[in-house]
């Protein structure tokens, strides 16, 4: 895919991020605190859903698996592109090697891998996430959580960040988030 495919895709996220979210949930969920010490709820409107069901509901979306680059830019993508004030914690991106990484997401993933709802295999050279068929029932419910709007941006996003290369995901990151390059070791 090249850079003007890219450059469409993104303005496509960000054109229907910023119009639909507002992410309306239809239920209420408990608060969930990981082990570790970092929250996992999603916040929206008033009503919360853990964060460990949206990483579901994400996962679910589209099936498939995902590396760890396009699970760190699907969850920063998303991030992003909800305003700020419907998340009551974030995943806490910040700049590293190959720009947005969040150490929540990974917590997560290892969750639900724990859980039986995510399966985490080991390709040649890194691992690879995807949900399991219980993962992706418990997903699919989840999904249903969110608004239509909200269900398409998420889908749309998953399929952005498995279309593209490794470099081509980096690089359209960078180029939409300029400030997610700080600490890079990523030459394009």
């Amino acid at each position: 895919m090249g850079g003007n495919a890219t450059d469409k895709w993104i303005k496509l996220l960000r054109r229907v991020g910023h119009l639909t979210f507002g992410l309306m949930f239809r239920h209420n969920y408990a608060d969930n605190h990981v082990a570790t010490g970092c929250s996992s709820d999603v916040k929206t409107g008033g009503d919360k859903m853990k964060r460990v069901d949206f990483v579901l509901a994400a996962l679910s979306a589209e099936g498939g698996r995902f590396s760890p680059v396009q699970v760190q830019k699907m969850f920063f993508l998303l991030e992003k592109n909800i305003p700020s004030a419907t998340f009551k914690h974030s995943f806490g991106f910040k700049p590293y090697n190959y720009g947005p990484y969040s150490c929540s997401v990974y917590q997560d993933l290892e969750e639900l891998s724990v859980q039986g709802l995510v399966a985490v295999t080991q390709s040649s050279s890194f691992r690879e996430f995807a949900v399991t068929p219980e993962g992706a029932e418990q997903g699919k419910v989840a999904l249903k959580e969110l608004s239509e709007p909200a269900q398409l941006y998420i889908r749309q996003v998953s399929k952005f960040v498995r279309s593209l290369t490794f470099p081509q995901l980096v690089s359209a990151i960078y180029k939409a988030y300029p400030d997610m390059r700080k600490k890079s070791v990523f030459r394009e």
